[in-house]
């Protein structure tokens, strides 16, 4: 067998085909799909994690301004939205290449029990949201709106 025909086109769209689909799982894997999303959402980047009796959640949001972000207790979920607005779309620019996300994004996650969502706080900080939520009490009903510090 000739090196021509290991390396055809056949085999470059098999490679590819490969790299796609572990491109698609490890995406699929690090987010939280959310179906309730609208389908034209971006999904920002967050970790989340309890430490010292507060749960905490800490998304990166660089580029967006903060009056265009907010921050809700959900019943026992944790619901964030926002939007980053499309810069390329002004007048005078034409850009050569778009590699970030805008528009609407909305994250959601599960609180663990015993949250107290009175006692939430947000910051907004270098392109960084940080969000805690103290444990250690019962859940209140309904929703609340928690303010951007």
């Amino acid at each position: 067998m000739s090196m021509r025909s290991e390396r055809g086109p056949l085999r470059e769209i098999s490679v590819v085909r490969k790299r796609l689909n572990d491109l698609f799982e490890s995406a699929l894997a690090r987010w939280d799909f959310d179906a309730a999303a609208p389908l034209d959402a971006w999904m920002p980047a967050g970790d989340a994690c309890t430490v010292d009796g507060r749960f905490c959640v800490w998304l990166e949001l660089a580029g967006v301004d903060p009056a265009a972000v907010e921050v809700h207790v959900v019943g026992e979920e944790l619901v964030i939205e926002g939007q980053r607005e499309i810069e390329h779309e002004r007048a005078g620019r034409k850009f050569h290449r778009v590699e970030r996300s805008y528009g609407r994004f909305a994250r959601r996650f599960a609180l663990p029990p015993g949250c107290e969502a009175e006692g939430a706080r947000a910051r907004f900080r270098a392109g960084v949201l940080s969000i805690e939520v103290p444990l250690g009490g019962s859940p209140a009903p309904g929703s609340r709106r928690v303010p951007l510090d």
